[in-house]
């Protein structure tokens, strides 16, 4: 079928079909003279070769770390709060005793000095100022109850005597005593 197609590349072509002649070429015009090529320079000195790079070792499981992997630089950086902590309980049980004269009010003092201490050392403020203030109010507390612990006391103490003076009535706080009612016993 194919076999005799006119201009089929597959096919031989019987006729040869004449080429042109070469025409010649014209000299060449000197070009610039042009410099010989310089080798490349020896290196000063061998340098070593460079290993390769290690690849990263496979992941560990969360929180533990890999064998030989760096460990961080860890300090205690939590912030100490222990003089703020001591100086607020105490001043909490100074101002709950504070009506004991002689355990409250020194308790809320040593509360109020440990959390100044814990203010200056720059421990947790909300501690440090909580202690500062509920032992000023233990201090004051306390030392209003004594103030008037001690004015009661003195004034029971000066009706009494005026009892053992020899006098019918007294008046203590506004109440009227009958000095009769009122046994007073004195020990030689």
């Amino acid at each position: 079928m194919s076999d005799n197609l006119p201009n089929d590349p597959a096919q031989p072509n019987d006729q040869a079909e004449p080429t042109p002649a070469a025409a010649p070429v014209p000299p060449a015009e000197p070009a610039a003279p042009v410099a010989p090529p310089v080798p490349p320079a020896a290196p000063a000195a061998a340098v070593p070769p460079v290993a390769a790079p290690i690849p990263p070792a496979a992941p560990a499981a969360p929180g533990v770390p890999s064998y030989g992997a760096a460990q961080p630089y860890t300090t205690d950086t939590a912030p100490k709060k222990g003089l703020a902590i001591t100086g607020m309980v105490l001043s909490i049980v100074g101002l709950v005793l504070c009506f004991l004269p002689f355990l409250g009010i020194p308790l809320a003092f040593v509360g109020i000095v440990l959390s100044i201490v814990a203010m200056v050392k720059k421990q947790p403020k909300g501690f440090s100022l909580t202690g500062l203030i509920v032992g000023i109010l233990g201090l004051v507390a306390g030392v209003v109850i004594v103030i008037v612990a001690l004015l009661a006391l003195g004034a029971v103490g000066n009706a009494a005597e005026q009892c053992a003076n020899g006098a019918a009535t007294v008046e203590i706080a506004g109440q009227t005593i009958d000095c009769s009612s009122v046994d007073i016993t004195t020990t030689p």
